[in-house]
């Protein structure tokens, strides 16, 4: 790990130089240097500071980057190639289209209640959804990729809410094309679920 840390020292080199000279100037100055310091050793301390600095923000990348991540797609094919792009911690399944519905037989809305709609799981749908919710429950953060479009929005909005999890672990990503370049710029831009394409 000494290695690693050096690595990163070596290539933040201009910064640790400036922050420890700053540091060691501070210190030559004051009475603080005298009391725990000895002289030939304050360069070398704040050149420790720095190591120590980026050590710990080396760290918080690895903690991110070490977040499982549940990717949610409509397609078995893109989900397929989504993999191939995504690499380590991140899992990717497919709804293979809609999930949920409102009832074939009835008319599905409480006319009296706001036209309330009331759905239910398509049928063949429900192993589909008990997949997607065991591997939900084991990831640290879902991302609702379906289409981009009015379909795919309330495809994401049942799902969320059929799964009945923690509502902070989803965000909605979008992928305009399904390159590397464009699926990193989706996940990197998580966007809040449009009501509006919901309601339509």
């Amino acid at each position: 790990s000494f290695t690693v840390y050096f690595y990163y020292a070596r290539k933040n080199h201009s910064i640790c130089y400036g922050i420890s000279n700053r540091i060691y100037s501070y210190l030559h100055r004051g009475t603080l240097s005298r009391r725990c310091f000895r002289w030939g050793n304050i360069r070398d301390t704040c050149w420790l500071f720095c190591i120590a600095i980026i050590k710990e923000i080396f760290k918080a990348r690895v903690c991110e980057d070490e977040l499982s991540k549940l990717v949610i797609v409509e397609s078995p094919s893109k989900a397929k190639t989504l993999r191939q792009y995504l690499g380590v911690g991140y899992d990717v399944v497919a709804s293979v289209g809609h999930v949920i519905d409102l009832p074939p037989n009835e008319l599905g809305v409480d006319i009296d209640n706001n036209f309330k709609p009331t759905y239910e799981v398509i049928p063949g749908k429900k192993k589909v959804l008990t997949g997607i919710r065991t591997k939900a429950l084991k990831s640290d953060l879902i991302l609702l990729a379906t289409d981009p479009d009015r379909e795919g929005e309330v495809i994401a909005w049942h799902i969320m809410n059929h799964l009945n999890i923690v509502p902070k672990k989803f965000e909605r990503v979008l992928f305009h094309e399904i390159t590397k370049t464009g699926v990193q710029l989706g996940i990197a831009n998580p966007v809040r679920l449009n009501k509006n394409l919901i309601d339509a």
